[in-house]
């Protein structure tokens, strides 16, 4: 009964900290409500008008978020103003309800032991996870490119990946061309062509594709002949090959804080450590299955994490290579990807159709994520600080709130067919989205599908 008793004042406390934030919230609002024009007539906002005085309104209310691109619409501020209502809003926390509910209680669970302050920054952080649920409502396409091929029958993507200033993009996949595109003419070109700056041609199919986080144009890339090859992107010269694993590699990444040492993973079940300056790997963690993915702690010198065969992802320090720090078991098949949302945390995807949470401190799973739809591709994922990026096997791109299990957003890829397969119903379809990559400190993700497009979108 005691028990009973301290929760239910506990959710007391809370409903009269919100209603006392609502009021001053109202307040502040009220008095900014005069210097904030917005038009009576409803109709001012909702009906499509080509006169300039109409125009002159709507642009009135734009925010000055959304970046314009060719294929952004004119309208999206005013699109972006209608979703902001708390009619959306409503809405859209009323799909998620369940989820928000669990996300409240497991937050406030331990308020059950310590003090005032505690209680207050559990809130907070509640209140913050909330806010950054409703901040973005859809995705909207920039740009559109294109890496197919005419002479090669498929066209996968299998990595995008932006440079360590964000100026250069490198697209990669089983043409065996490597193509690097600069974002901001991408974004402001007047016509949707778009040719790359700078093209590699490989000698085999590229699973995977890293820039130096120190010296710019420096890229690794990782293909099925199980070759690591080191380019100078600009000048599109190889100066480095790698040739030990004795399979297909399928995942490069270079280290954030030592400029010279890189990663690989192959499924001749082993991580092989590169020096740049240096002809033969340095290091190698032997694992007990074919190693799908690799990632180097954003933040910390020799702390590794690698997804395998075998379901897990294992966590290393270097220094210590006979041993994981931690092993994270809870995938049904072989994980795909592993990504840092921070230095602390990383999510792992897999071909059971699931994204997973970890601490890195603790062998349990933070949080499951489902809705998308992997059974036996690679279909792409990335994090940006609280959000997480993946594809779909429904050919959809799929973007979650790391706070909240289900989908935050989802943006569906046209079908492109040919003249043969015209008839062919949409859900016949094999293509998925297979590679994805957020453009760091911004909200705006390049995603690419198994037929080759590309698409860069913002969240709006």
């Amino acid at each position: 009964m005691d028990e009973l008793m301290k929760q239910i004042k506990v959710l007391e406390e809370d409903t009269k900290k919100i209603e006392d934030n609502l009021s001053k919230q109202k307040l502040a609002y009220a008095n900014m409500i005069p210097s904030y024009s917005v038009p009576v007539n409803s109709t001012d906002i909702l009906l499509p008008s080509t006169s300039s005085e109409q125009s002159s309104k709507v642009d009135s209310i734009k925010s000055d978020g959304p970046q314009e691109g060719f294929n952004g619409s004119k309208n999206g501020g005013r699109q972006q103003w209608l979703d902001s209502t708390l009619a959306s809003r409503r809405k859209r926390l009323h799909n998620h309800y369940e989820d928000l509910e669990s996300c409240y209680f497991s937050i406030r669970q331990c308020e059950l032991a310590p003090g005032e302050a505690r209680a207050k920054e559990q809130l907070e952080q509640f209140t913050d996870s909330l806010s950054k649920f409703t901040k973005f409502s859809s995705m909207r396409p920039l740009a559109t490119l294109s890496y197919a091929d005419v002479y090669n029958g498929s066209s996968i993507v299998s990595s995008i990946e932006f440079d360590k200033d964000n100026d250069f993009f490198a697209i990669a996949g089983v043409t065996k061309k490597i193509k690097v595109f600069e974002y901001d003419t991408v974004i402001m070109d007047a016509v949707d062509i778009h040719y790359p700056a700078h093209e590699m041609v490989c000698h085999s199919k590229i699973s995977s594709v890293c820039w130096s986080a120190y010296h710019k144009g420096m890229l690794a890339s990782s293909d099925y002949e199980g070759t690591v090859t080191l380019w100078d992107a600009f000048s599109a010269t190889k100066t480095r090959l790698f040739q030990e694993h004795e399979k297909r590699c399928w995942s490069v990444d270079f280290n954030r804080v030592d400029p010279k040492l890189l990663a690989s993973g192959s499924d001749d079940a082993k991580v092989k450590l590169w020096a740049t300056n240096q002809e033969h790997s340095v290091t190698c963690l032997e694992a007990k299955a074919n190693v799908c993915c690799v990632k180097f702690n954003p933040s910390k010198m020799y702390s590794l994490a690698f997804g395998s065969a075998d379901h897990c992802v294992h966590y290393y320090d270097l220094r210590y290579p006979k041993q994981p720090l931690n092993v994270f078991k809870g995938h049904r098949k072989a994980v795909s990807y592993t990504r840092f949302v921070n230095s602390e945390e990383i999510v792992s995807a897999s071909t059971d159709s699931q994204l997973k949470l970890w601490n890195v401190e603790k062998p349990h799973c933070l949080r499951t994520f489902r809705g998308h739809v992997n059974e036996k591709n690679f279909v792409g994922l990335a994090g940006n600080d609280d959000y997480i990026a993946c594809g779909s096997e429904n050919n959809s791109l799929y973007v979650y709130y790391k706070g909240l299990s289900k989908q935050l957003l989802t943006f569906k890829f046209d079908t492109v067919r040919s003249v043969l397969d015209k008839d062919k119903k949409e859900e016949d379809g094999n293509e998925f989205v297979s590679a994805v990559s957020w453009r760091t400190g911004s909200n705006v993700v390049v995603a690419a599908n198994s037929q080759g497009t590309i698409k860069v979108l913002e969240l709006v």
